[in-house]
């Protein structure tokens, strides 16, 4: 009972985090991300650079698959926060910018994205998660050059607390009382 109410209360905080200003919304329809454009936000396209290339929001910068590119396939956890910073600021990802992640419809990597940047530090960054298809549905127009801005150099701040470890979920299996 105890541990429910614990959930909910962290629910309602997280709830009310994400409406406070400067919060992005979690998720954007097609017009709201066609806002977020004309306000100067960032698109993040973390689908793979071939897919990228067959199509994508116009301005849109890709640094490929961010599954793949931010993760270290043994651990799963983030590369280092210094080669981070040198895929995001080399593709001038800047996370203390407005942020709008996407990929195909419904793919969980643009969660990813969201949560990579949220982890390093950001703080306005949404989903698009009707994806691609979804911006092609609402007849906007796509680009397939890919898309370029100015590099920025990033110090990036991780945010552990926002992640549990493998480590941590065992230690809380072992309880018993979970």
């Amino acid at each position: 009972m105890m541990s429910r109410l614990l959930g909910q209360a962290v629910l309602a905080l997280a709830t009310l985090l994400l409406a406070l200003p400067g919060h992005a919304a979690a998720i954007l329809d097609a017009a709201g991300v066609k806002a977020a454009i004309a306000r100067g936000a960032i698109v993040w396209d973390v689908r793979a650079a071939p897919l990228y290339r067959k199509g994508h929001i116009p301005g849109a910068v890709s640094i490929g698959d961010a599954g793949t590119v931010l993760r270290n396939p043994v651990t799963e956890d983030f590369v280092e926060t210094a080669q981070v910073e040198k895929i995001l600021g080399n593709a001038g990802i800047d996370p203390a910018r407005e942020i709008v992640v996407y990929a195909d419809r419904g793919n969980p990597y643009a969660y990813f994205g969201r949560f990579a940047i949220q982890y390093f530090g950001g703080q306005k960054v949404s989903v698009f998660h009707d994806g691609i298809e979804g911006w092609q549905e609402a007849g906007y127009p796509v680009e397939t050059a890919d898309a370029r801005r100015e590099a920025v150099a990033l110090k990036l701040k991780e945010h552990p607390q926002l992640v549990a470890s493998t480590e941590d979920m065992v230690k809380l299996a072992k309880r018993g009382d979970v």
